[in-house]
C-alpha cells in the first residue's frame, strides 16, 4: 500500500498507518483544541485544551483500529479441531 507503514502484527494481521491518518489527527486536534473546547469550557487553560484534544484525537483512532481488528478477527479462518 502506497504512503503507509509498517506497525507489526497482532494476531497474523499486519497493521500499516497511512500518512493521511496523521494530517486527520492534526486537524481533530487543533479544531477540538482552538474552537470546540475553549467555547465549551472557557475556564480551561490552554494546555488543558490541548491535552485534551490529544487525548480525544488519539482515543478516536483507538477505536478506529479495535474496529477494524475486530473485522479482521471475525473474518478470519478459524482453524477446524
Amino acid at each position: 500500500m502506497g504512503g503507509s507503514f509498517s506497525l507489526g502484527k497482532i494476531y497474523g494481521i499486519q497493521f500499516r498507518i497511512h500518512y493521511s491518518w496523521f494530517i486527520i489527527f492534526v486537524l481533530i486536534t487543533v479544531s477540538l483544541s482552538w474552537q470546540y473546547f475553549p467555547y465549551t469550557y472557557p475556564h480551561w487553560r490552554m494546555l488543558t485544551y490541548w491535552l485534551t484534544g490529544i487525548a480525544t484525537s488519539l482515543l478516536f483512532f483507538s477505536s478506529v483500529v479495535a474496529h477494524e481488528l475486530a473485522h479482521s478477527l471475525v473474518g478470519a479462518p478459524t482453524a477446524s479441531p
